[in-house]
């Protein structure tokens, strides 16, 4: 019996067509060369210094925002924003300082501490400017080549002015490949920044682009006792938003010649802006 029933599967496999696709994931990219940017935006808004508050060390030489840059190494433009810059009475909310491509986050802090000297705290607390920046750069270089994808990381202490346009121009984004990171210092009132992450996509949508979730929060003072989670909480949502991108444009992983070397060091290709 055994072997008849063997006989006549054997027979009938040909009828059936199988097709396995390998589900891609988030290393498939990165072997294929992924290339991923990431750009720093940090805030010199008037609050980070106020009322006892000294978010960027001005006295105390204790710097928040340069313990939040610790977070990230590599290539990194950084922009400043909600600041008046050497002796200028206009206030800036995407401006970048230094190079375009300024090597290493020790780099970047240098940059940022450079900027402390010469920058007088201002307001409003505007996203909208930085991100739609970003999503321009986007919009040329995606014409150009598909295996890229940008991450912004965007380091605040208080509550967004632009909310408004802030939530549009976000959920514009939403078709480029990139992701916001967004790191509270201080305690102010993050709950902008929660309905952002949490919230921002049952706002209504109108169009038939497809709206997908680009925004993740983290406030550092909830890792006082476990800052060695942090680096991971900041990031956890990065490798799905990719892939989630990915698929949905229908961008499939290039091959690699050299495997074996980009699996040992798992990183991607890196170029860096520092805005603060």
């Amino acid at each position: 019996m055994l072997a008849l029933c063997k006989e006549l599967f054997l027979k009938n496999m040909v009828k059936f067509d199988y097709h396995i696709k390998k589900e891609k994931i988030f290393l498939d990219y990165i072997e294929g060369g992924l290339e991923i940017q990431l750009s720093i935006a940090v805030d010199f808004t008037a609050s980070n210094f106020d009322h006892g508050i000294d978010l960027h060390g001005l006295k105390s030489k204790n710097s928040k925002y340069e313990h939040a840059m610790y977070l990230v190494d590599g290539h990194i433009p950084v922009y400043r924003f909600g600041g008046e810059f050497y002796g200028n009475s206009t206030v800036f909310h995407n401006f970048l300082c230094g190079s375009s491509y300024n090597t290493g986050i020790s780099r970047a802090i240098n940059i940022y501490k450079h900027s402390l000297q010469n920058v007088n705290l201002s307001g409003p607390t505007n996203f909208s400017p930085i991100i739609q920046t970003i999503s321009n750069n986007l919009k040329e270089l995606v014409s150009m080549q598909d295996n890229v994808y940008a991450i912004l990381l965007i380091i605040t202490n208080g509550i967004i002015s632009d909310l408004t346009n802030t939530i549009e121009i976000i959920l514009n984004a939403t078709i480029y490949p990139l992701s916001i990171l967004i790191v509270g210092v201080g305690n102010a009132d993050f709950s902008n920044m929660t309905l952002l992450d949490n919230e921002l996509l049952k706002c209504k949508w109108n169009g038939n682009l497809h709206p997908r979730d680009i925004v993740h929060f983290v406030r550092i003072n909830d890792f006082i006792q476990d800052t060695i989670d942090l680096p991971k909480a900041v990031l956890k949502e990065i490798p799905d938003q990719i892939i989630e991108y990915m698929k949905y444009h229908n961008i499939e992983p290039k091959r690699s010649n050299n495997k074996m070397e980009i699996l040992s060091s798992l990183l991607p290709a890196y170029t860096e802006s520092l805005q603060i």
